[in-house]
């Protein structure tokens, strides 16, 4: 019996990918002008993964010196992501099935994107951002996707076991993160 849905945010929830694509470019730049990402590279490297997986190997694709600039990059990032929010499309569908959903499991975000980030975007739409009991984001985490942890902490908070969660996923470390933590996973293709 499911009584717990955990839902991704990027590329699952919300189609962020442009947005979040723009504000790390700015980011990148205002430390490294010289590097400039086109969006297909962009996704192809990020992938759905943590900052600290995917910076290393933007500034390693450009042949730049990556040093300690990835907190500062994705500082800057947070810090311009509400620039770009009006850029999100939510996924209008998955959120009629969350409603139903509602009333008959508890439901949480689980992503590796910031909080102020997923509040910022949030705040775009109430009707979603009430669906959620609480939120788990990078902040809450030592280890990301493709690591179980953050799904393993939505299931304790909800005091479920890993059967009775159904998650919500789009990329591939996230279902590897699903998978492992051995979820009901259904994959969402924007």
């Amino acid at each position: 019996m499911i009584k717990a849905v955990l839902v991704d945010f990027d590329g699952t929830l919300a189609d962020t990918q442009f947005a979040n694509y723009k504000a790390y470019s700015s980011a990148i730049n205002q430390f490294t002008p010289e590097i400039e990402i086109d969006f297909d590279t962009f996704l192809s490297i990020s992938d759905g993964r943590h900052w600290s997986y995917f910076l290393p190997k933007i500034y390693a694709h450009f042949g730049q010196d990556y040093q300690d600039l990835g907190s500062k990059v994705a500082q800057e990032k947070t810090r311009c992501y509400p620039e770009f929010t009006q850029l999100i499309q939510f996924n209008e569908s998955l959120i009629s099935l969350l409603k139903v959903l509602k009333s008959q499991a508890q439901l949480a975000i689980v992503t590796t994107a910031s909080k102020k980030n997923v509040l910022a975007a949030l705040s775009l739409r109430d009707d979603v951002k009430e669906l959620f009991e609480f939120l788990i984001t990078s902040e809450d985490v030592e280890q990301h996707k493709p690591h179980p942890e953050a799904y393993e902490m939505a299931a304790k908070r909800f005091n479920v076991v890993n059967t009775e969660c159904l998650i919500f996923e789009d990329s591939k470390s996230g279902i590897e993160s699903a998978e492992r933590f051995g979820g009901q996973v259904i994959k969402i293709k924007l």
